[in-house]
């Protein structure tokens, strides 16, 4: 395929192409409510272009490039604002129907064992609902709050690439169907609150905090006889608290943060590289001073 012998090397520069095309669209309906909401519904097609891995290859194959990625997706929701605008509610559902998602998996050779290659999943897709909550029930105090839910599924066989078995980051190999995508959790979810007052020469205090939930996820493909227990990330909750002046045209801020306040262990990226399992993690407990100013 790569137009190379197979097993032997080159010192030559890798050449290759694609010659890909694509026609993306979107069609959408609202309706305006007299009470200022909004209802409405879109479906739309797109597409990422195909791509060459910027991995550092050891084999030839792990330059063969993905194709192009396609997306169709459908949306409905409402927007409504209540309580005479002193509350805004957002809802949606949507369906993601993925063609050849772009993802990383990995392969085999005779000489390095696995090596990571950029591969297409051949179908998958992504049922979620959100929605969004923003409310000001007093003056200067203002409240929000986010929740998103995802289900993810790769649908169709899910076996090789390229005509070789497809391993995932545990060195399993078989058929992925039914797998979650990588890096998606089911559950993720925020909160915050801030208050803020007038004083003299219109210099404005504020006080916020900030939680965030973020759900348990995978860094690889699993299923219920291919497993990946290391690449399993936990999840984890976050708080964040700030303080701070302000003046009453948005010239200048001065705020004192802090950010994980509770010194959450975040994992971020289970990795496996040659023979070393080890886990990339999130910033612990910050705390700091900011100024800005806007001219």
């Amino acid at each position: 395929m790569l137009g190379y012998a197979e097993g032997v090397a080159t010192l030559e520069p890798v050449k290759l192409s694609q010659n890909e095309d694509n026609v993306s669209y979107r069609i959408g309906l609202n309706y305006s409510l007299d009470s200022g909401g909004l209802i409405y519904g879109t479906v739309s097609q797109g597409y990422k272009a195909g791509v060459f891995s910027n991995i550092a290859a050891t084999i030839l194959p792990q330059y063969i490039p993905a194709g192009q990625e396609k997306l169709v997706a459908y949306e409905a929701g409402f927007k409504l604002p209540l309580i005479q605008n002193r509350m805004q509610l957002n809802a949606a559902a949507f369906y993601y129907d993925y063609t050849d998602k772009q993802t990383r998996a990995k392969v085999a050779d005779v000489v390095f064992g696995l090596v990571e290659k950029v591969v297409n999943i051949p179908e998958s897709e992504v049922w979620g609902l959100e929605g969004e909550l923003v409310a000001q029930p007093l003056d200067g105090l203002v409240m929000a709050a986010g929740i998103t839910y995802l289900d993810s599924e790769v649908t169709k066989k899910f076996a090789t690439v390229d005509g070789s078995p497809v391993f995932n980051a545990m060195g399993f190999t078989g058929d992925f169907k039914g797998s979650e995508l990588p890096y998606t959790p089911e559950i993720s979810a925020n909160i915050d609150v801030q208050y803020e007052w007038v004083l003299k020469n219109d210099v404005r205090p504020f006080v916020g905090v900030t939680y965030v939930y973020q759900g348990g996820s995978n860094a690889t493909f699993e299923n219920g006889t291919l497993r990946a227990d290391f690449f399993k990330i936990p999840s984890y909750e976050t708080v964040d608290v700030r303080a701070g002046l302000s003046s009453s045209d948005g010239s200048w801020t001065f705020m004192i943060y802090g950010r994980n306040v509770f010194d959450e262990y975040i994992t971020t990226a289970p990795t496996f590289y040659h023979d070393a399992y080890f886990n990339m993690t999130g910033k612990p407990s910050i705390y700091g001073l900011s100024l800005s100013l806007r001219y």
